[in-house]
């Protein structure tokens, strides 16, 4: 229930952020909700290479892997480190939204690429990230326009275009699908090794050195049909601009669209109310995304008792907010701060962030290696009987993990002990809870408290091991609460 202006704040970096924990909410609190979200979507408009991609991806022997995978890791650190957390969960919402599979693209810097286009495009018109989108080179690759030209066209760009990324099934025609095909034709890949005799890991090493890929994006003019088509009722030698701007521009796409981003950040399915209000800002803002939010966040459908702390926890609202509530954030930035340009990051941020896309994995999402192109099922899907065990066994993950000095343990004990100075076992839940932003009923705080009064309470908290011990039991118990996994 919202009932004061911090617990406003606290709902809107659950949904437009990556967690409420304390320390989270505490950065956030004095601006109130209305600046909270002013900040979070100002400060996602602006992208940097928080972590260097090429030297996240460099191995000890200082050789850059082009690999794909590494990225995820990339990503998962990214999420950690950030104080920019709107910007990495838009970015996530147009992953699903425009799936790309790393395992079929496998290059580094396609992979890049289609990610910095969600952070450089995510918040603006719709029409100008569509358009990124598709002649960016993952997306060629993946849905196989690298194959198309004006002899052999290939339809699976137009048609994913139309069914997943706009429209929507029901919406368009075979014709729009064909005649699509050939407006997207020639836009392909470019292999950079094309005229060489060059082994192709040769050549990969070489591009790498040169923060380049082996295939780049390029538009062909003698692959392009300049024929007539038909798309979408409109007759004409249509290319590529036009067939993204048709569209973008139709209203089934801004029904869909807005449809989409309220069951994201809401979490509920939306009412015609919500449809026509949001598609009205859409309209008047040319498909502007950040207007969308502010008016989802706007709307008292919003606030509303079904949507408060209703919300399914995904994988990364689950691991990368428990993480973050733990302020381990400052811990990676301060890793971040300390690599070295040219040289590998440092290994913690580096085991960090692929330890982030390994326990997200366990749960069932697996960033840039989504199921199929529609990408993930979102709410309840996520809440499973397998989930919840794994869950609750994080809190071992956290507690006794890094070693045998338990550095989370102790940055997490010395932190309650510092911060909240609880003086019995009820007080440590109580703290522990609200860091870990978990709501507990007042009847099931008991047995918690009697459990840490068994491992030492308060006390056990000064000692490595004892308070992993403890620290890890009562989170396991907070974890198992049916509220926790709703957010």
């Amino acid at each position: 229930m919202v009932t004061t202006e911090r617990d406003r704040v606290a709902h809107l970096l659950r949904r437009f952020g990556l967690g409420a924990g304390r320390y989270e909410v505490d950065r956030y609190a004095g601006l109130g909700a209305q600046g909270t979200l002013r900040r979070l979507i100002d400060d996602a408009r602006h992208y940097e290479d928080l972590i260097d991609p090429w030297d996240f991806s460099r191995g000890d022997n200082g050789e850059i892997d082009p690999n794909a995978y590494i990225l995820a890791g990339w990503w998962g650190a990214r999420m950690l480190a950030t104080r920019r957390p709107l910007q990495e969960k838009i970015a996530l919402f147009w992953h699903d939204h425009f799936p790309v599979d790393a395992e079929k693209v496998f290059e580094t810097p396609l992979m890049l690429g289609y990610l910095r286009t969600f952070y450089t495009h995510g918040l603006g018109r719709f029409r100008d990230l569509l358009s990124a989108v598709i002649k960016q080179g993952a997306v060629l690759a993946y849905l196989d326009n690298n194959t198309s030209s004006r002899l052999t066209p290939n339809e699976n760009l137009a048609r994913e275009t139309l069914e997943l990324f706009t429209l929507g099934r029901g919406n368009f025609n075979e014709t729009d699908v064909r005649d699509g095909a050939k407006a997207l034709t020639g836009w392909t890949l470019h292999y950079l090794g094309t005229g060489l005799e060059i082994d192709f890991e040769v050549l990969r090493k070489r591009a790498t050195d040169q923060r380049i890929g082996v295939f780049n994006p390029c538009f062909v003019p003698a692959m392009h049909d300049p024929g007539e088509k038909t798309i979408l009722g409109e007759k004409g030698p249509i290319g590529a601009d036009r067939f993204i701007e048709l569209c973008a521009q139709h209203p089934a796409t801004r029904r869909r669209v807005c449809s989409k981003l309220w069951r994201f950040f809401a979490g509920t399915e939306p009412t015609d109310k919500v449809i026509k209000e949001l598609g009205q800002v859409w309209e008047k803002t040319d498909g502007s995304i950040a207007d969308v939010l502010t008016k989802i966040a706007a709307l008292p459908e919003f606030w509303a008792p079904e949507v408060l702390g209703r919300m399914p926890r995904s994988p990364v609202d689950w691991t990368v907010s428990l993480f973050r509530s733990l302020d381990l954030g400052l811990v990676f930035d301060q890793f971040r701060k300390e690599s070295e340009p040219g040289k590998p990051v440092k290994k913690e941020l580096k085991e960090g962030g692929g330890g982030i896309h390994y326990l997200m994995g366990q749960q069932g999402l697996r960033l840039l290696f989504p199921p199929n192109v529609g990408g993930w099922n979102w709410g309840p899907a996520w809440v499973t009987t397998a989930n919840s065990i794994m869950r609750i066994q994080h809190a071992d993950t956290i507690f006794w993990g890094g070693g045998d000095d338990r550095p989370l343990a102790t940055w997490v004990a010395t932190k309650i002990m510092t911060d909240h100075k609880p003086v019995d076992s009820m007080g440590l839940v109580k703290v522990l809870a609200n860091i870990l932003d978990i709501t507990v009923p007042e009847n099931q705080m008991g047995p918690v408290a009697r459990r840490a009064d068994e491992l030492g309470g308060v006390g056990a908290l000064t000692g490595k091991d004892s308070a992993a011990n403890v620290l890890a039991n009562v989170a396991k118990m907070l974890f198992a609460v049916p509220e926790a996994q709703l957010c």
